[in-house]
């Protein structure tokens, strides 16, 4: 009789644990880099993609290429 209730007990922490399971979404971002010597143009190209949604707007900018003087950072 107790082997029994452990199974039943081990089977409805199972499905209680799937059912949770299966309502979490996963959250992840994708990077994405092209060097000059990939790109058909010379440029290189560096993005980043994510799943959280639309109430985290995230400032972009683009900035040109320049040359710096060797101490710079």
């Amino acid at each position: 009789m107790r082997a029994e209730w452990y199974k039943q007990l081990g089977a409805v922490v199972l499905a209680g644990s799937m059912v949770i399971g299966s309502g979490v979404s996963a959250n992840a971002c994708c990077g994405l880099y092209v060097g000059s010597q990939q790109s058909e143009n010379g440029s290189t190209y560096v993005g980043r993609s994510e799943d959280i949604g639309k109430l985290y707007d995230k400032v972009f900018e683009v900035r040109p290429a320049a040359d710096h003087a060797q101490t710079a950072i």
